[in-house]
């Protein structure tokens, strides 16, 4: 029978439901009646005596740190959102304006060169695309006499979030906490003591210490699900992957140095060692602490940029030792916060799993049950700086596009080691099978007495042609480590060839490549003039983009009607890297005049110069010194009929500087500036 609702029932219930903040906190201080089946002792939160503030979940409100942890997800989680909101409106931007080009090209260029307005241009000019103080954000700060690494500036969108980021882990981890004896359950609403405080303060660092090692392991994955989703590339998650590391770092520290402050007062530094030494929870959470401060020192700047697979190496094993110990530091006192440990470790080895699965099914194959993998070419480039042109032939198909970049493992120069290095260009080939032996009919012969001879079989051997395969071009300069040991094998093999070859073969090793990958999301289609500016080796990011826009604008898929590149080089041959690239690009030019090319050579050698130098040929423009980067953008900008594109990939000085350039003329004129860059090594 269902019970009846009286006015006193209803009266006490809106009673109950009008308990004050301190009951509330008080009920659920005291949820936790339990401690690993032990019971928890009644805490007197005036008492002088520290014991019950150094063990277990005494004085520590779980409920609460949760809470603070929950906002956190929710600020991330608003994040996203937003991300994937202005990735769907730049979208729907670019595409209404690639539609309304192809349709009236005349009409909408001059529309569509118009420059942003009110508050757009604000947030264009001064969040998007500005540095974080006023010019430099690339451009790595050194050590003038040590040539140390120091670091690069992130931009100002990117501070503005990580200040954020980081206020908000500061207030998380300080709300709310006894500072004067105003909030908190009645006995701390008087007199708090220093134990009580110090121990919800140990409680809130190390919930949010672990709450947060779930976005610093999103941030570091290759296969980032998430950045895709929102078009923000691994070069971006990879500085809040280092940002979010330390604060992961000051979190833990502080968690505890917080237990270590009451125990030192409870009994002395003796009772410190004592405890760690008999106590396997204290032990792996120490575990864990030392791994994250040698994570701190290994991943500093300097070291890592100049031993970088040392810091990379030293990096996987210190965290793999710092999931162990968090992990267990969880298990074994059966801390409700363990679930944040136990996503992390999947997101990680599902991650470390799909990227094996990519690597053995993109360079594996079985035939006539014989497993092969693919092979690498290596090749001196003739003339110019030391570099080496890399080819590797991916027989399980590769979905090649402009911009991208893969990592490449050859076990025999760098063991497990992989090295990104953008994809200059791609080719198809049509390789033929090895020679089977197969039985073909003969035509009937007539015998001497006039009667046909029977159908014979016939040994024949068949060339047949296998399905096309996808090579890969990488162009890699010399510098330390794996780059130089690899020049070193091509070039003993160019001066040294094989006297059992006829001719002199290029050295090949078997090779993996994983990806391909993408630092951020670029769309070129609906812009009518694009600028692309290289630096040395940089010429392999925009080749791929200059040969796709020149195929579609022939087939009247894109806006595009002018292309400029300009290379910066120190040296003239540097152009044997890719001279035959340049001459297909001017193929699929076709007469048509779209295609610029400017090469600029800072250290000119007049017995290197080629027949032309200086001024060139009307195909290329060959220029001694820097170029200006306002002139550059201004060069573009003064006959785009349209809105205006300017790429970078090169030196941080360089993309500064054309930046700088680009939002100088975002008043004037539409033009949108873009750089590929790899800062995060």
């Amino acid at each position: 029978m269902k019970p009846r609702t009286t006015i006193p029932t209803v009266l006490h219930m809106l009673a109950a439901g009008s308990m004050t903040t301190a009951q509330q906190l008080d009920r659920r201080q005291t949820d936790h009646h339990h401690f690993k089946g032990e019971a928890i002792p009644d805490i007197n939160w005036k008492s002088t005596d520290t014991y019950n503030f150094t063990w277990g979940l005494t004085g520590v409100d779980n409920y609460e740190n949760s809470r603070f942890a929950s906002n956190l997800w929710l600020s991330c989680g608003i994040l996203v959102l937003v991300l994937l909101a202005h990735k769907l409106f730049v979208s729907h931007v670019h595409h209404t304006r690639l539609l309304a080009s192809l349709a009236n090209p005349e009409r909408m260029a001059v529309y569509f060169s118009q420059p942003l307005r009110s508050w757009p241009l604000f947030v264009y000019q001064h969040l998007l695309t500005a540095p974080l103080l006023r010019r430099r954000h690339n451009e790595p700060f050194t050590l003038a006499f040590f040539k140390l690494h120091m670091g690069t500036l992130p931009s100002r969108i990117n501070g503005i979030l990580l200040i954020g980021y980081i206020l908000s882990n500061i207030l998380y981890c300080t709300l709310l906490l006894p500072w004067n004896g105003s909030i908190g359950p009645s006995g701390k609403l008087e007199a708090p003591t220093r134990a009580a405080l110090i121990s919800e303060f140990r409680g809130r660092t190390g919930v949010m210490a672990v709450a947060n090692t779930v976005p610093l392991f999103v941030c570091l994955m290759r296969n980032n699900y998430l950045g895709r989703a929102v078009g923000v590339g691994f070069n971006t998650w990879n500085l809040y992957h280092r940002w979010i590391g330390r604060i992961v770092f000051l979190e833990s520290w502080a968690h505890f140095g917080a237990w270590t402050t009451n125990k030192v007062e409870q009994a002395g530094w003796a009772g410190v060692a004592q405890v760690i030494a008999e106590n396997r929870f204290l032990q792996m959470g120490l575990l864990a602490e030392i791994a994250l401060l040698m994570i701190v020192i290994t991943s500093l700047a300097p070291l890592r940029h100049s031993h970088y697979q040392v810091f990379l190496f030293c990096h996987q094993v210190l965290v793999f030792l710092f999931l162990v110990g968090i992990w267990l530091h969880c298990h074994i006192d059966e801390l409700p916060h363990i679930v944040y440990v136990n996503l992390v470790i999947c997101m990680w080895a599902f991650e470390r799993a799909h990227r094996l699965i990519t690597i053995w099914s993109k360079n594996f194959s079985f035939s006539r049950k014989k497993l092969s993998c693919n092979i690498a070419v290596v090749e001196v480039v003739p003339g110019g700086e030391d570099a080496v042109r890399v080819t590797v032939a991916m027989r399980n198909g590769w979905e090649y596009k402009p911009g991208t970049h893969a990592y490449l493992y050859i076990p025999r120069l760098s063991w497990t080691q992989s090295h990104p290095f953008s994809i200059a260009w791609s080719s198809t080939s049509h390789p033929a099978s090895p020679l089977e032996h197969i039985s073909l009919p003969l035509p009937p012969q007539q015998s001497p007495d006039g009667k046909h001879t029977s159908v014979l079989p016939s040994a024949h051997r068949d060339l047949r042609t296998s399905k096309s395969v996808t090579n890969i071009h990488f162009i890699i300069s010399r510098r330390s480590g794996f780059t130089n040991r690899l020049f070193d094998a091509a070039s003993r093999a160019s001066r040294f060839p094989d006297p059992e070859k006829p001719y002199s073969a290029p050295k090949t090793f078997y090779a993996f490549v994983e990806g391909p990958y993408t630092n951020e999301g670029y769309a070129f289609d609906s812009f009518t003039a694009l600028l692309f500016v290289a630096g040395g080796s940089g010429i392999t990011h925009p080749l791929g983009h200059l040969r796709r826009l020149l195929v579609d604008s022939a087939q009247g898929l894109v806006a595009a009607r002018r292309l400029k590149l300009a290379w910066i080089v120190r040296d003239m041959r540097n152009v044997t890297w890719v001279s035959d690239w340049l001459e297909e690009l001017w193929h699929l030019d076709a007469g048509r005049g779209m295609l610029e090319i400017e090469i600029y050579v800072t250290r000119p050698n007049p017995d290197h110069a080629p027949a032309g130098a200086e001024g060139g040929s009307s195909r290329v423009r060959w220029l001694f010194g820097r170029p200006s980067a306002d002139l550059l953008v201004g060069g573009i900008c003064s006959d785009a009929g349209g809105a205006v594109s300017v790429n970078v990939c090169g030196p941080g000085a360089l993309a500064d500087g054309l930046r700088a350039a680009c939002r100088d003329r975002i008043s004037e004129q539409r033009v949108e500036f873009s750089e590929e860059s790899f800062t995060w090594s």
